[in-house]
């Protein structure tokens, strides 16, 4: 018998484009609790004691919403284990995939976890923005650049960063949290994996915006780090934007 757990809101696709209804809002202290609730996910996944789950296809319909609105990851059709020696499991009807991994191409661990950070940092950008993808690369391309240096134009202007957040969050008291989160964000989707923040210093940083809205510290003891750890994550993700 497969039991399944029943999921009362359905994916994050679905509340944060419900055009059609408007009852469907997410508010922002929310959507900094699902963000965490992401990052703590992919860094719990990747940071396993005993091997690493790569998910290679994180999305707003990848998270699913509990009756609390905690996140939850799903959709792990595309992941890929990792255990210390390498390799430990692949989908076999990936081929492409499959021969990459294996036949010593030159993709390494790293390719594949910081590949989930990128995926984080555009679902950052549509949390922020409202927008999606390719509502934000058709605009970053009328700037004639790259996403990167559409969030420098956004960071550097603050005009342009009201006009292009989501309208439901303009003034109501959250902008420097909405600017913290829009710098994690550009950190995520450098260019080379090498230059994106680790999963597990993404989680650091992020999860100190949930002291702002009482959010409770429920970190398994993987994630449990000093306070030397949570300042080298953060420097993490400075060197990670001035790279």
């Amino acid at each position: 018998m497969l039991l399944q757990i029943y999921i009362s809101n359905n994916n994050l696709y679905d509340w944060l484009y419900a055009m059609k209804d408007k009852d469907k809002i997410l508010d922002w202290p929310l959507r900094i609790k699902i963000a965490i609730g992401i990052a703590r996910g992919i860094a719990c996944l990747l940071h396993n004691y005993h091997f690493s789950v790569v998910h290679l296809s994180l999305s707003l319909n990848a998270i699913i919403l509990d009756q609390n609105f905690d996140a939850k990851i799903s959709n792990f059709g595309e992941a890929i284990i990792l255990k210390p020696g390498g390799l430990m499991f692949v989908n076999s009807s990936d081929n492409d995939l499959s021969n990459r991994v294996l036949d010593g191409s030159g993709v390494t661990e790293l390719d594949f976890f910081r590949k989930d950070v990128y995926d984080f940092g555009i679902l950052l950008f549509e949390l922020i923005t409202g927008k999606t993808p390719i509502q934000i690369y058709n605009y970053s391309n009328h700037l004639d650049g790259s996403y990167i240096d559409w969030i420098t134009c956004l960071l550097t202007c603050s005009s342009l960063m009201c006009n292009f957040i989501d309208k439901s969050l303009i003034v109501l008291g959250f902008d420097n949290d909405v600017f913290q989160l829009l710098r994690i964000a550009g950190a995520c989707i450098k260019p080379l994996p090498c230059q994106r923040p680790t999963t597990l210093g993404l989680y650091h940083v992020i999860s100190i915006l949930r002291k702002n809205y009482g959010l409770i510290n429920n970190d398994p003891e993987i994630l449990r780090q000093s306070e030397i750890a949570t300042a080298s994550a953060s420097k993490e993700i400075v060197e990670a934007e001035s790279i």
